[in-house]
């Protein structure tokens, strides 16, 4: 009788293994929802308050897509929304943390000093890596973020020209 028992148990728990492995919103939801995910705070863990809207992500990406219009966002990563020019990544926005949005903006080595980026949100650093240099700020409103010194820093860390160019004719 245990025996039967286990073996039911058992099977029904595979089934529910399959069914939630061929439905994408129950096993992956941030790939199925995209940014619906990630303004529902869902990816933070429950012991976290959150200490950022949902609105602030909204406005954080206008203000880069003011920057680059042709700037496009992955939102299907569970935690974060990459930040992409082509096939090349710019940057990303970290949206787990109750703490605040954390962003990560790649730039060349050696191109910016820490009184070059100070204004771009709270606790600003530079992470000197062998491949770039990664600036990583933390935000929790956008009147954290120097909008002159957010256009400086995303044209100088550029892959390409062509976006130099655009921001001086914009």
């Amino acid at each position: 009788m245990f025996k039967k028992f286990l073996k039911q148990a058992a099977t029904a728990y595979a089934k529910h293994l399959d069914n939630q492995q061929s439905n994408v919103e129950l096993s992956k939801p941030w790939k199925a929802l995209g940014q619906a995910w990630h303004l529902s705070q869902k990816s933070m863990s429950a012991r976290q308050v959150a200490k950022w809207k949902p609105a602030l992500l909204v406005s954080l990406v206008g203000r880069f897509k003011s920057l680059q219009p042709d700037l496009e966002f992955d939102w299907c990563s569970k935690t974060t929304v990459q930040l992409l020019e082509g096939d090349t990544r710019r940057g990303k926005i970290v949206t787990n943390m109750g703490r605040g949005l954390r962003v990560e903006l790649r730039a060349p080595n050696n191109v910016f000093t820490p009184t070059q980026v100070d204004k771009l949100g709270q606790d600003v650093e530079i992470k000197r890596r062998p491949e770039c240099d990664t600036i990583v700020f933390w935000v929790r409103s956008l009147d954290q973020i120097d909008t002159k010194q957010l256009r400086d820093v995303w044209k100088r860390s550029a892959p390409t020209g062509e976006t130099e160019e655009r921001l001086q004719t914009a």
